[in-house]
């Protein structure tokens, strides 16, 4: 038995089926669209630095070397770079590099290469009990012996005690430090001093807007704000987030720090 081949023309059933398709399409189209929205939204917030993030290069005649320094009797590690031409029996400006809070140095070494590369003198530190310093000498518990109470002094009764003191060394800070941890008071402090502020767009450990912003309407010298668009806190660390912010902050410095700026090129 032969089939015969049906002609469906201006048929319904074609009509049908043609928009079947055009609806199978949207619904594709828009599955795909919430995919790549989902997949968006789920992007892994980078919740820290690897030693991969640490990796950096030594321009060419760039120099460094580890030294040690004293703050307060504990010996704090530094790490210096040195501009191509240094000499010591010149003048160059110089910057004091940081972490923030338990960061070390590894993580900012890479900051300290790209000033030396645009001739500064760059000392990436490690603070007091973190990283490579020394720790703190912070008092244990005390052991008190009171001594004759009987002896007197110009008619005076006095009483002498005798204290065992233990000393201990320990990383972290001492309570009472961290709760004066206050920088925002202090602003007034920096008084006309230039302050360049940069930012990360989506920055997840804090609210910019109650701190670098707020910093910006207290301080009365001259200051910038940058915000790098896109990023979390940790990306500013890596790749052209930190290609942006190093470099603003290289021509930052040697902008009032009495230096030509770089040609751009």
């Amino acid at each position: 038995m032969s089939k015969a081949a049906i002609n469906v023309g201006d048929h319904p059933i074609k009509g049908a089926i043609m928009k079947k398709g055009v609806t199978t399409i949207l619904a594709a189209a828009l599955l795909a669209c919430l995919a790549q929205v989902s997949a968006a939204q789920e992007k892994k917030v980078k919740s820290g630095l690897t030693p991969e993030d640490w990796a950096y290069k030594i321009a060419e005649g760039v120099m460094a070397k580890e030294v040690t320094y004293f703050s307060d009797g504990v010996g704090c590690y530094v790490k210096i770079f040195y501009p191509k031409g240094f000499s010591a029996s010149g003048k160059t400006p110089g910057v004091v590099l940081g972490q923030g809070w338990a960061g070390t140095h590894f993580s900012i070494e890479k900051y300290g290469a790209r000033f030396a590369e645009r001739g500064l003198v760059a000392l990436v530190i490690d603070y007091r009990g973190w990283g490579s310093s020394d720790p703190f000498i912070a008092q244990a518990q005390p052991t008190v012996t009171a001594a004759d109470p009987s002896q007197a002094l110009d008619g005076k009764r006095i009483i002498k005690t005798k204290m065992d003191v233990v000393l201990k060394r320990m990383r972290l800070l001492p309570l009472k430090m961290v709760e004066d941890y206050r920088p925002f008071h202090h602003l007034k402090a920096v008084g006309d001093r230039p302050v360049l502020f940069v930012v990360a767009e989506k920055e997840e450990l804090m609210n910019n807007r109650d701190h670098a912003y707020a910093a910006l309407e207290v301080l009365t010298g001259p200051k910038k704000l940058i915000s790098v668009p896109e990023i979390t806190h940790f990306e500013m660390y890596i790749n052209e987030p930190f290609e942006i912010s190093s470099n603003a902050a290289a021509n930052w410095f040697r902008e009032h720090l009495g230096l030509a700026p770089i040609p751009k090129g």
